[in-house]
């Protein structure tokens, strides 16, 4: 066995939830996290199959809490499910009033404010939430879909300008959602879709990966995505997590996402890092004219990986990346203008105009380019959080009247909820 240590971090006690000593380390060629809790009870716990990839996704430091440019809302403590596997399926968080956001909005401008809880849709008074949102800031609805499936209900989203919506999706078979979820799920989820589609709502297709679960659906989604990009702008895919309620199944690890992802599409892994590779090289030549947006995609970060797919003349896919070639650009001594030619030659004039006018909010319309956005999305535990990497988090969540990163603030959800289960056995 042969063992290196990393470096030493700070990570969070199982036992009582406070930072605690931690050592991450490599052993043949995985790296892991151990760490003890204030009694001396050690743990160990994966963080990712490989090390070299983690070297690369963890490369970029920061001193501090990054700025954010999302906020999540917690708006509903109401539920129209009751999920098996759910981040927000345990405490009893209090709802702000509608008052409490428009105060608390009314402090910041350009952000994202995605309205997400345990179910957004279930507030009677969502679509003037997403008034007082758009005030100053941009509208994200994060949902279930279920109260999507009446188009009078998506008609009202719109109306109220809602700007964009997150819609949780894990395949194309009711075992799934049977599973997941808890109920069959695949009509109501299609028609909401088609509702939205009808209305005209930029929407994100999220689905939640369960090993050995709905692997298989990835290739299915997709396609899904590219047939449908007149309202579809990204596939976001996530690990589930032992965090909140969660079926028994392991975690995937960022690594076993992305293989997971390039074997089903057909898309070699190589390709997918090239990709990378060229922002980190765009970002370092071109520095403080790149949009903070653009710099928050292209961070390192080991718990989200993005790259960029489209259909091929096989009827399969092609990476982006595959094009770009970073080694040549640092090469050339006219490396700025090749770096422009490459971004051109890789993304296609519509897809850079497309975010172009999203950024600068330019109410035009583009033909879609038939490039798809892959976002992977590999949420940290109590066992392996490493707290270096959750200040990198560019997404802050507002729950219970206060500010975390949104990883960090479900691990302190599951505290609270354990201490109240604690208080109630003791008063028994």
């Amino acid at each position: 066995m042969n063992r290196s240590v990393i470096k030493q971090t700070k990570s969070l006690s199982p036992l009582t939830y406070e930072e605690t000593d931690a050592t991450i380390y490599d052993e043949d060629g995985k790296v892991y996290m151990e760490k003890c809790d204030e009694e001396g009870t050690p743990y160990r716990a994966l963080v990712d199959r490989d090390c070299q990839f983690y070297g690369q996704m963890t490369a970029d430091k920061v001193a501090r809490q990054v700025d954010f440019n999302a906020i999540h809302l917690y708006v509903s403590s109401q539920c129209n499910l009751t999920c098996p596997l759910c981040y927000e399926g345990i405490g009893n968080p209090r709802e702000p009033t509608l008052a409490e956001i428009d105060a608390l909005l009314s402090k910041y401008k350009n952000k994202i404010v995605v309205l997400m809880g345990r179910e957004p849709t279930c507030r009677k008074d969502i679509f003037d939430i997403i008034k007082v949102v758009n005030k100053q800031n941009r509208s994200c609805l994060l949902t279930n879909g279920v109260n999507l499936a009446r188009l009078d209900f998506v008609q009202k989203l719109k109306d109220a300008g809602l700007h964009s919506i997150t819609f949780s999706f894990n395949g194309f078979d009711d075992e799934i959602y049977k599973t997941m979820n808890g109920r069959p799920l695949l009509d109501i989820k299609l028609k909401a879709l088609e509702n939205i589609k009808q209305v005209g709502i930029k929407t994100i297709l999220s689905a939640t990966l369960a090993k050995g679960l709905n692997e298989n659906q990835i290739r299915k989604l997709a396609d899904f995505c590219v047939q449908n990009q007149s309202f579809i702008y990204e596939f976001r895919i996530r690990s589930s997590s032992p965090v909140g309620r969660h079926i028994d199944v392991e975690p995937f690890c960022m690594t076993e996402m992305l293989d997971t992802v390039s074997r089903e599409l057909g898309v070699p892994k190589a390709d997918i890092l090239k990709e990378q590779a060229f922002w980190k090289e765009f970002i370092g030549q071109l520095g403080i004219l790149v949009p903070e947006t653009v710099k928050t995609f292209a961070r390192n970060r080991l718990c989200s990986f993005s790259f960029h797919v489209r259909p091929d003349q096989r009827g399969g896919y092609a990476c982006l990346g595959a094009s770009l070639d970073v080694d040549a650009i640092k090469a050339n001594p006219l490396n700025k203008p090749l770096l422009a030619y490459q971004l051109v030659r890789a993304y296609g004039i519509r897809y850079i105009a497309q975010n172009v006018a999203f950024l600068l909010k330019l109410p035009i319309k583009i033909a879609s380019s038939h490039s798809l956005m892959v976002v992977l999305r590999c949420w940290p535990n109590l066992y392996n959080v490493d707290m270096d990497e959750i200040r990198k988090c560019p997404s802050q969540y507002y729950k219970n009247g206060e500010f975390a990163p949104f990883c960090y603030s479900n691990m302190m959800d599951d505290k609270t909820y354990r201490e109240a289960m604690e208080k109630d056995e003791a008063g028994k």
